[in-house]
């Protein structure tokens, strides 16, 4: 696969999780950043008021480690720095410090999430 190829598959996968994000109800302003947050000043892949640092990774083989420290060490110190890898035809799965999940899931619990919902399955 040539640079372009790779470069294209990773733009559209940030639109893809953008597009998400906005679907969802979360931010309705989400976007992919500017040269996949490689421009001065601007950080992660996707543009947004989450409290959220994201890397976007589509790849066939991992780097969690890699990845992740990527992350944090791009991610603001008001940001949970956040990984988001899918392969080609797969579907996107997510990878953060488990004391970050607690502490969503906590928000979440407080913010009302108190039912079952129908999660994805």
């Amino acid at each position: 696969m040539n640079k372009h190829t790779k470069r294209k598959k990773g733009n559209d996968f940030e639109k893809e999780l953008s597009s998400d994000i906005r679907a969802a109800g979360l931010d309705p302003k989400a976007r992919r950043m500017v040269l996949s947050g490689g421009a001065f000043g601007l950080e992660g892949d996707i543009f947004t008021s989450l409290p959220i640092h994201f890397e976007a990774k589509r790849h066939e083989t991992t780097k969690f480690k890699q990845w992740y420290a990527q992350a944090q060490s791009s991610a603001s110190q008001t940001k949970i720095p956040v990984v988001v890898w899918k392969e080609n035809d797969g579907i996107p799965f997510v990878f953060f410090e488990w004391q970050n999940f607690l502490a969503l899931l906590l928000y979440a619990i407080k913010g009302g999430l108190t039912e079952r919902l129908p999660f994805h399955k």
